[in-house]
């Protein structure tokens, strides 16, 4: 496998931002071309596709499953606490469009349906409660090869999975012109059903697995033309309360075209609903309704017992049923344009615009028969519609009221009346799960119901008062019959639905705050202190900086972040050069003075043992209640041991205690709550007061080996855990000790089980932070690594798996009685779940049987110990948050990167033996591709847990065995793990510290790379001025960054739109457009010849050819302003402010220096854009803070132009800016630009980027121009030249354009809103592909969402990658390989996507083509994926030497 990973750049993160080493030789980079180059995905999409709420995991689960770009997560609703917790996530390699779920059997979980790649492929996955993850049951193959469809589909079109209320069929809206229904039906499979007339139009079935059908038949086909008769398909949705699949479709019945309200455009929609004959394989159409208004948006189906549809339109809403009166409520005024409602035929016409409601845009979910939660668009204000009846299941009207404001959502989803959940749109980003509350509102008295009065009681002859009291009385005490309970219910209902209207009262349970679209970023000064040295940071340290801004409304903000944990080194200082020291321990100090009882002479050992263990929980739990500090620091090296003590300083106090200074310690903690500290030194163990360390009376030393042997026996690791003290032996032998008193310390190893006694090479202790039960973590060389788990309480064995050395991808316990377990080291990690190759398992099988059968058993054993012990480093558990549902496993394995296990707990049929410790292991794949090279030389703590104040965890330290690659900090929440590197790669040992000298911080050890001398070093999190986060600790009391992020990230809530930003790094300033939504005014478009400066250009058109009027509702629209101020604190950011003229945009931004204007000054580009009719204008401003007092901020100049200024920029002395399709240089000359030069591009310039004196310009439609700047020495001669283009034989909008450096090579890239890199090189002589002047297409790549922020960096010297932020909240990268590179990793990329198996049947290298027209020239594919090539670190041993052998 190393010699597969050699090509380390392939996998090398690419920046400082990154934070990954790149091991590229000097030779190397001098080879390295342009024409090659790798993709890496640095954080995984934070906006939510699709959402829905299912029992996925099991039947009474409450699961919500989400699409996040190229994964698909399922989350757990924790009804207690009302939050979600992660369940687990599953990378795909395609893009889900569509997701479902439907229930093959009634008492059977759901299965979810998912549509891939421009609707191509539907794919059924069904949870597998044993591996914690999902099955691919089945993919059918949509759009076949040869149907022109699958070339390229309809710009815009998004396909659409809806499922039967009674789970008897699915319908998959594949294009426009066609709907596949396929019946469900559990243990049904499309592959035997099919038939040729579904292979022509309907795809074809590729996969299906015997033992897992996707229980889904062959399909239906419901064409637009035929059986449909439309022209396209708009919604399709499926009814309630039918005894047959009863399916509603929208649709056109002829094209109409967007923005013209004219008679042909008019009442072009209609709705046909229709049953499904699944027997027959035909539809049968029950009603229609035709000529309703063009912009009917969906359809929404109704519950019982009401049924029913609502149809939804911008302006309006219509009811409709087929037994029933159907009716239309207008929302607005708007309603009326066109007279399209007027024009409706036998429904009534119910007036509502006062409430001025737009549903264009808008999500909306059914939250019980009667009431529906709308989200609308731009704002996100909420509005429960609540249906007022006029019988049991007719409905008179419809109420609106709006519970509050919340952001946009893209998508909505309920679970019954509990819980909604909603997905924010792109541009806000961000997540909130709503609890739900049942009220009641009284109605109106218009639409109250007219009540009888109550008739008068009428006396009965012949009986008084008094006698009809006492019967009265008689029938009270009377207990009522069931029927007259059903009755009375059934009056009190129908008495409230005349009075009340059911509503809900919404809280905020849980919110992800997260990124949305990035629309910008930029690189960020780091904050330094006063005497802190101007040094540059250690290179690829990680420790760089980003700016970048997000989010929409009141989610906008701006987000500082960096690729390692921000830390800042308080103290430093130097140990000893004579020892190597290597790890470090702190210990808290105890609660309380040392009081230490005797146990009872008469009690047991067990007793004591177990009465030790529950005291010792006791004092965890009080921990937990009280902030404890940390007093001593055990640092130890080879032969050396330091103890110092933390007050307001350091002091070095080995001398005074009874610490054994001059032997290694091999582990240490803390015993008896914490008033013992016990150190392990390969002879002894030495105890000494934690809160007298320099006591002379102590307990006595313990020695492990009485008696003279040759070697003698020396401890080499082990654990500490209250009261247990666990020690392993260079001869792979382990004692267990529990210390239950001052002088009482009994071993335990006799009791332990015999197979976790020898060969064992790793040994560590676990208990949670609960105070539970403590167990004893082993790793024994057996079976190619066995992990065993022990319960110390019991002394039983309550967890074992095997073959932990070749890195499966799930650890399951071996004794739960599935015979699976055993072949998991053979399953492949991008699809655990697929069937395993029979002939593998034979194979397997015979290997099994021959080892028994083999001689020398003893000899096998012994030189499996010693293999083992040569890569086995670590295999500790550990807690990284109180929410996890168990410990993560930390396994640390020469040859691989630093693994992490998370855990899962399988359903209850399939814990077997094993549910006194119910978790199993998921390996989790990160970026962090550091391999370990060796094992350690001398003492290592490889896992530093970390707790928060109250004692709860709060992570972990991940520390590799030797300097090199970075050590890992593991946070987690709502059971979802979160991995970021430490600064550098030089940690050596790594601690909590919490003292007087550096309050809430860290002790840790560094070695910086080619010295020999160790520093140790007292960090704290860092700060940043001015902006919120939760610190590194979760505390709240001063800013911070939280690690719960893909990035470590400190947040300032801007409370508006950002759309432009531009930093300069020198003086640290930052400029921000922001923006926030007003009302149009009502005048008409056009400006005040009197105010406007260029009233005589007669070119521009003022006024539009037609008549206008004001529209009957104002439009929202943004209202822009320019914030400016320093980076030293991002509170006050707004003080310098500048509001721009109404409807118009900043488009372009850049801070230039520029002879005679104030250094830095701020140049903005804006535009205006009324009409389509009318002249699009634009102006250019410069603003500078130079002697300006805070407040509005004025522009020192500013020109009016007829064209956007879509770029702005400095070359030299030189001012650039766009006009329209111009480029202009320009120099400021007696108090005026000059115009020197200009170019004319083809359409519009959408981006530039400069180097040195060359120019990429990005246009709206025809790609790149690649242009010179050339300036000859006199000055008088300048000249722009067009050196090359891209090749028109395809159209691309570029988004935004960079440079890729290598040396002296030169890389162009583009971004086109498909979300598309496009990679280019310049040749001046063609090579007869592409022709003359044209760019040499060296690759396109489909990188997901698109892109719009683009940054070049250097990352190491001669090289600079491309990072780019996408519409997604992706960070990515692009990074030029040489060909040697590209080969090796091509060659390994292609038999990876071969020889292993993916979910959903995807094919990874196919899911990054471009797809779109094709061109003249098919361009070249040098440009490959790092996410795939990670998966190879992650492999198993058995699947990675089968690769590496090819």
């Amino acid at each position: 496998s190393s010699t597969v990973l050699a090509p380390r750049p392939a996998f090398s993160l690419a920046h400082e931002v990154v934070g990954s080493s790149s091991c590229a030789s000097a030779e190397g980079v001098a080879r390295l071309a342009m024409s090659f180059a790798v993709f890496q995905q640095l954080t995984q999409s934070q906006v939510v596709d699709g959402c829905l709420f299912c029992a996925f995991t099991s039947p009474q689960a409450t699961n919500l499953v989400v699409s996040k770009g190229d994964h698909i997560e399922v989350w757990d609703v924790q009804k207690k606490q009302h939050k979600l917790s992660l369940v687990y996530s599953m990378p795909l390699f395609g893009r889900p469009e569509a997701i479902a779920a439907f229930r093959p059997s009634a008492d059977g979980p759901d299965h979810l349906a998912i549509v891939l790649r421009r609707a191509r492929y539907l794919a059924v996955l069904r949870h597998n409660p044993a591996l914690g993850s999902a099955r691919t049951c089945g993919q059918h193959l949509l759009l076949p090869p040869d149907d022109p469809a699958s070339l390229s589909g309809p710009a815009g079109f998004k396909p659409q999975v809806v499922v039967d209320p009674a789970h008897r069929c699915l319908a998959v809206r594949v294009l426009p012109d066609r709907v596949l229904v396929f019946p469900v039906a559990s243990g049904a499979s499309w592959q035997h059903e099919a038939q040729p007339a579904v292979s022509k139009l309907g795809g074809l079935p590729f996969h299906a697995d015997a033992e897992q059908p996707p229980c889904l038949g062959a399909p239906i086909l419901l064409g637009n033309r035929s059986p449909l008769r439309l022209h396209h398909i708009q919604d399709i949705q499926f009814l309630h309360g039918y005894q047959a699949p009863t399916a509603v479709c929208l649709g056109q019945t002829k094209p109409a075209y967007g923005g013209c309200l004219n008679e042909a455009n008019l009442c072009t929609s209609s709705i046909l609903v229709f049953t499904l004959d699944l027997a027959e394989r035909l539809p049968h159409l029950i009603w229609a309704s035709h000529r309703l208004p063009h912009d009917i948006l969906q359809i929404v189906p109704l519950h019982l017992p009401i049924g029913g549809m609502l149809a939804l339109c911008s302006n309006a809403v219509i009811y409709m049923k087929e037994h029933g009166t159907s009716f239309c409520q207008t929302l607005n005024p708007c309603a009326a344009l066109g007279g399209e409602i007027a024009q409706l035929k036998g429904i009534d016409i119910k007036d509502e615009n006062s409430l001025e409601i737009q549903l264009t845009g808008c999500s909306v979910v059914v939250l019980s028969p009667t009431t529906l939660l709308f989200s609308v668009q731009p704002l996100g204000r909420l509005y429960c519609a609540h249906l007022v009846l006029e019988t049991r299941d007719v409905v008179a009207d419809i109420v609106w009221t709006s519970p509050g404001m919340a952001s946009p959502a893209s998508s909505m989803c309920s679970f019954g009346e509990e819980y909604v959940f909603l997905a924010a749109s792109a541009s806000a980003g961000g997540c909130s799960l709503l609890k739900m509350t049942p009220s009641r509102k009284k109605l109106p008295p218009n639409l109250q119901k007219h009540q009888p009065s109550k008739r008068a009681r009428t006396a009965v002859p012949g009986q008084g008062e008094p006698e009809r009291k006492e019967e009265d009385e008689a029938q009270a005490e009377r207990k009522p019959s069931e029927k007259l309970a059903e009755l009375l219910e059934a009056h009190q209902v129908l008495q409230d639905a005349g009075r009340h209207i059911r509503s809900y009262n919404f809280v905020v349970s849980d919110d992800f705050t997260t990124w949305g679209a990035i629309p910008c970023f930029s690189q960020w000064r780091r904050d330094k202190g006063e005497d802190e040295e101007d040094e540059e940071a250690a290179p690829l340290s990680g420790t760089e900086r980003l700016i970048v801004c997000s989010g929409a409304g009141q989610r906008g903000s701006l987000y500082i972040c960096q690729r390692a944990v921000p830390l800042d080194v308080l103290t430093e200082f130097d140990l000893p050069e004579t020892t190597q020291f290597s790890a470090v321990w702190t210990f808290q100090q105890p609660l309380e003075e040392p009081m230490i009882t005797e146990s009872a002479p008469s009690a047991g050992v067990e007793d004591r043992v177990a009465r030790a263990a529950s005291a010792a929980v006791a004092a965890t739990v009080a921990t937990q209640a009280s902030a404890v500090k940390h007093r001593l620091v055990l640092v130890s090296g080879v032969f050396k041991s330091m103890v110092l003590e933390t007050t307001e300083e350091i002091e070095e106090i080995s001398k005074a205690t009874r610490i054994d200074t001059d032997a290694t310690t091999v582990t240490a903690g803390s015993l008896l709550k914490d008033r013992l500290i016990v150190q392990v030194t390969p002879q002894r163990m030495c105890f000494v007061w934690a809160s007298d360390p320099k006591a002379q009376v102590v307990p006595a030393p313990l020695v492990f080996e009485t008696a003279e042997r040759v070697p003698p026996l020396q401890a080499c690791g082990g654990g500490v855990c209250d009261p247990y003290v666990v020690v392993r032996f260079h001869d792979f032998s382990l004692r267990l000790f529990a210390v239950c008193g001052e002088a009482e310390c009994l071993e335990l190893t006799s009791s332990l089980p015999a197979a976790v006694c020898t060969g064992v090479v790793c040994a560590s202790l676990f208990r949670s932070h609960g105070g539970g039960k403590t167990f004893l973590v082993v790793l024994t060389s057996a079976s190619q690594g066995t992990l065993r788990i022990v319960d110390l309480e019991s002394m039983a064995e309550v967890f074992h798996t095997r073959h932990v050395l070749d890195v499966p991808p799930v650890l399951r316990n071996h004794g739960s009685g599935d015979a699976g377990c055993a072949l998991d080291h053979l399953r492949a990690l991008p699809d655990v779940c697929a069937a395993l190759p029979r002939g593998t398992v034979e194979k397997v099988a015979k290997g099994l049987e021959g080892q028994q059968q083999a001689p020398g058993l003893e000899a096998q054993a012994a030189a499996a110990d010693a293999a083992a012990a040569s890569v086995a480093v670590c295999a500790e558990l550990v807690e990284v948050d109180a929410e996890d549902c168990g410990p993560s496993l930390v396994l640390i394995l020469v040859g691989r990167p630093i693994l992490v296990y998370r855990p899962f707990i399988p359903s209850s049929d399939v814990e077997g033996e094993g549910a006194a410790f119910p978790c199993h292991f998921s390996i989790f794949e990160h970026d962090l591709l550091g391999l370990v090279e060796r094992t350690p030389g001398g003492p290592h703590r490889a896992v530093a847990a970390l707790r928060k104040a109250g004692g709860l965890p709060a992570g972990a330290v991940v520390i590799p065995p030797h300097t090199g690659i970075p050590a890992l900090w593991l946070a987690a929440r709502r059971n979802q793990l979160f991995f970021h590197p430490l600064p550098g790669a030089q940690l050596a040992g790594f601690s909590q510290l919490q003292a007087p000298c550096c309050g809430s911080g860290f002790f840790a050890l560094s070695q910086p790379p080619g010295s020999d001398v160790v520093a140790a070093q007292v960090l704290a999190p860092s700060t940043a001025s001015g902006l919120q986060g939760g610190g590194l600790q979760g505390a709240q009391s001063q800013p911070g960054f939280d690690l719960h992020w893909p990035l470590p990230v400190a947040i300032h809530v801007l409370k508006k739109t950002p759309h432009v930003m531009a930093t300069q790094l020198e003086e640290g300033m930052v400029g921000l457009a922001v923006s926030d939504s007003v009302l149009e005014a009502a005048a008409p478009p056009g400006e005040d010849d009197n105010n406007d400066p260029l009233a005589e250009d007669w070119s521009i058109v003022r006024n539009p050819p037609v008549e206008f009027s004001p529209p009957p509702m104002p439009r929202t629209q943004p209202r822009f302003e320019l914030w400016i101020d320093g980076a030293k604190d991002l509170a006050k950011l707004g003080r310098y402010r500048f509001t721009f003229d109404t409807g118009e945009h900043v488009l372009s931004m850049q801070w230039v220096a520029l002879p005679g204007f104030p250094s830095p000054s701020l140049a903005v580009g804006t535009g205006v854009n009324i009409g389509e009719d009318l002249t699009c204008r634009g102006r250019i401003l410069i603003f500078s803070t130079r002697d300006r007092e805070p407040g509005v901020l004025p522009a020192i100049y500013q020109r009016a132009l007829k064209w956007p200024v879509t770029a702005v920029g400095q070359h030299g002395n030189y001012f650039l800016h766009s006009e329209g399709f111009k480029l202009f240089f320009e120099k400021w000359e007696n108090s005026n630009f000059n115009k020197l030069a200009f170019f004319d591009a083809s359409m519009c310039v959408t981006a530039m980027a400069s180097i040195k004196n060359f120019l990429l310009l990005g246009d709206l439609r025809k790609g790149l121009d690649f242009v010179q700047w050339k300036e000859e020495n006199d000055g008088n001669t300048r000249t722009l030249k067009r050196l090359s283009r891209s090749p028109p034989s395809g159209f691309i909008t570029v988004l935004a354009c960079d440079f890729v450096v290598c040396g002296k090579s030169l890389g162009l890239v583009a971004l086109d809103h498909t979300g598309t890199a496009h990679l280019y090189q310049y040749s001046p002589h063609s090579d007869g592909r592409e022709g003359d002047q044209l760019l040499r297409s060296c690759a396109t790549f489909s990188m997901g969402y698109p892109c719009r922020a683009a940054l070049r960096l250097q990352t190491e010297a001669g090289v600079q990658c491309m990072f780019m932020a996408s519409g997604g909240g992706e960070l990515l990268c692009l990074k030029p390989i040489d060909d040697t590179v590209y080969r090796t990793v091509a060659t390994l990329l292609g038999m990876l996507a071969t020889r292993l198996p993916y979910r959903c049947g995807m094919n990874p290298r196919a899911f990054r083509h471009h797809e779109g027209p094709p061109a003249l020239v098919a361009p070249r594919k040098n440009i490959e994926d790092a996410v795939l090539l990670r998966l190879f670190a992650f492999l198993s041993t058995p699947l990675q030497a089968g690769v590496a052998e090819k």
